[in-house]
């Protein structure tokens, strides 16, 4: 059959992006009765694509009536940033008729000076549809251009070996843009057939994912594989596993290099293919400078598959001959973004190595003077135990003057609360008072600079009867949060959700649920760190040495193990 070619009114046309991230869409066309359904699209084109629609639409309603562009005139146009030119058939003057509300007579302008600011639940903003014609996209003011962040050489490496198919391995240091890359990688990928996984809960959280063990189905892996494959031969778990073109794993440092192992056989059995990890492509992000998988598991998780008895008792992923087997390109991060001090830089990567040389432990030394205040914030305490954390946090609150202010999260499924709890970064039951040091545990405007662990101070609630909290940020912006949605995928495709404000206290925070947060404030306590790369760990969570308080520092918490430094020795001896 041939190709017919069908013509479609958009002058009243309406795009529905709730779930836009899961790179879904409809554009409805009410003059023709038409709906387009859009489904299973990368959401990175998918938005640029949405985006150059409503932009070509303003530029037509703005155009003097009748006034048909020539192709020189494009031609000629004033280009926008090269890098948009050549993916966008949009010019400069697309862009500023949905960049600048002026030019839509019936829109009130948007400008206002006030330093307070209102951000509202996501979900409610994804629930509007965006305009007809170019109104809401002003009111709201989306911005067309996609990002132009500049990517490393290395980063766009990245980008480009997962496009071509690759199973690829990226690692860094702390702060080289892994969770940005990663994020970069999720929106490029079909949503249907990717599943984002990470050896934490907390992980998993930062990238709407979910824990590697809930994808895989079996259990702690302490099982026989025989009993490993039964259990993922389930119909779901089966199911979920043949569905999958690209499995995201970040926090690979985590992981045990047995169940790892473990996993590559099961995969190949499931998905009856004899290709490494049953053709599926993995997309591995991590640094194994950092902290260690979280239990070190017995001696009868051994893999029995076949004569790979040199699988056995591997502590670290990259040990096995599963991860030999199935990474083919491994790219370093070198470009450090979470500090600019290029002494405070060497600092870090000294530590990181597992080097401490008498000018370092000076220096860390007598950060213990430093008086960390600013705009009311004071710094968050960096604990290695759990227990030390929540009594700190508990304590502080308590000794504030005033009445308490309860919010509780609602969530789409009672029976799996346990599960959420694990999961979520917001608790299901949040306590404030006027002067709580909090932080935010999600990215609600990356622009504004209101990210995960950016720092605040409750310095107040809204008059209203749901009473939301006001917060000031370390640069005295004053700002009001709302609700968020946290959505994580489940096994069976099942999507939990919670309903919470994107809060945590602040007073003090464990270093393993620190990871991937940038602290101006930070004070850190070493006397009880117990594990290798935790201290680097807890160092690199600051943004400068100014910022950084450092207590009972000793030469010999600085720790990494010396099978990482062989791994990561000859890695940097095949990139010279």
């Amino acid at each position: 059959m041939g190709s017919s070619t069908k013509q479609f009114c958009l002058d009243d046309m309406k795009i529905h992006r709730r779930f836009m991230k899961e790179g879904k869409s409809t554009i409805s066309l009410p003059s023709d009765k038409v709906q387009l359904l859009i489904s299973n699209c990368p959401p990175d084109k998918l938005l640029l694509f949405l985006k150059t629609l409503v932009g070509k639409l303003a530029r037509h309603k703005t155009a003097p009536a009748g006034k048909m562009y020539s192709s020189r005139e494009r031609l000629f146009a004033e280009a926008v940033e090269a890098p948009f030119t050549e993916i966008s058939p949009l010019c400069e003057q697309d862009v500023q008729c949905v960049r600048v509300p002026q030019t839509c007579p019936s829109e009130t302008p948007t400008g206002s000076k006030s330093i307070k600011r209102k951000f509202e639940n996501d979900s409610t903003a994804n629930k509007e549809n965006l305009p007809r014609g170019t109104h809401k996209a002003a009111r709201r003011n989306i911005s067309l251009t996609p990002s132009l962040t500049e990517l490393t050489r290395q980063q766009y490496r990245v980008l480009e070996a997962i496009s071509s198919g690759k199973n690829v391995f990226f690692t860094g240091s702390a702060g080289t843009g892994k969770s940005f890359l990663l994020q970069r990688a999720l929106g490029s990928l079909a949503p249907e057939y990717t599943f984002s996984t990470a050896s934490t809960g907390i992980a998993a959280s930062h990238i709407s994912g979910m824990t590697l063990h809930s994808f895989a189905g079996i259990g702690s892996g302490r099982a026989s594989l025989n009993q490993c494959i039964e259990l993922a031969n389930r119909s779901v778990v089966a199911a979920q596993w043949r569905k999958c073109r690209h499995l995201i794993i970040d926090e690979i440092s985590m992981v045990h290099g047995d169940y790892f192992a473990k996993l590559e056989a099961v995969a190949r059995v499931v998905r009856k293919s004899e290709e490494p990890f049953g053709g599926i492509q993995l997309i591995i992000c991590g640094d194994f400078f950092q902290l260690p998988p979280v239990e070190r598991l017995q001696n009868h998780m051994s893999v029995k598959s076949g004569n790979n008895k040199d699988d056995r008792k591997h502590f670290f992923a990259f040990q096995t001959r599963a991860w030999s087997r199935c990474i083919h390109t491994t790219i370093q991060l070198n470009e450090v973004k979470r500090q600019t001090d290029g002494s405070f830089i060497d600092i870090l990567q000294q530590i990181r190595s597992g080097n401490c040389p008498p000018m370092i432990t000076k220096i860390l030394t007598s950060t213990a003077k430093h008086r960390l205040s600013v705009n009311g914030l004071q710094a968050t305490k960096l604990s290695s135990r759990n227990v030390d954390v929540e009594e700190i946090n508990l304590n502080s609150l308590q000794s504030l003057q005033g009445d308490f202010h309860t919010f509780t999260a609602t969530d789409n499924d009672s029976t799996m609360i346990k599960k959420l709890n694990e999961l979520c970064p917001a608790a299901k039951e949040i306590q404030l008072k006027k002067g709580a040091q909090v932080m935010l545990c999600k990215n609600i405007n990356m622009k504004e600079g209101l990210v995960n662990g950016t720092r605040g101070v409750v310095i107040g609630f809204e008059n209203t009867s749901s009473g939301f909290p006001i917060i000031r940020t370390l640069e005295g912006k004053e700002i009001t949060i709302q609700p968020h949605n946290f959505s994580f995928k489940w096994s069976g495709g099942i999507t939990l959700c919670r309903r919470q404000l994107p809060l945590k206290l602040a007073w003090a925070v464990s270093i393993h649920k620190s990871q991937g947060i940038t602290l101006d404030l930070v004070e850190i306590s070493l006397s009880n760190v117990f594990e290798y790369g935790q201290a680097y760990v807890a160092l690199s969570r600051a943004r400068s040495l100014q910022g950084l308080r450092v207590l009972d520092f000793y030469p010999d918490c600085v720790k990494a193990h010396p099978k990482v430094k062989e791994f990561y020795e000859e890695l940097n001896a095949d990139i010279e």
